[in-house]
């Protein structure tokens, strides 16, 4: 029989947070500087619709 592989969700693997927007959404990122990154992504990105 082979052997069960183990399965380590991908936020535990690599030490990522959980954050949330302003609107509810919630994301994972490494720590707070990226997820501030993203935060102001996303803002522009919703910005220009």
């Amino acid at each position: 029989m082979a052997r069960k592989k183990k399965k380590v969700p991908f936020h535990v693997k690599h030490n990522y947070e959980q954050f949330e927007l302003s609107d509810g959404t919630k994301f994972w990122a490494r720590d707070e500087d990226d997820s501030k990154l993203y935060i102001e992504f996303v803002e522009v990105r919703n910005a220009k619709k």
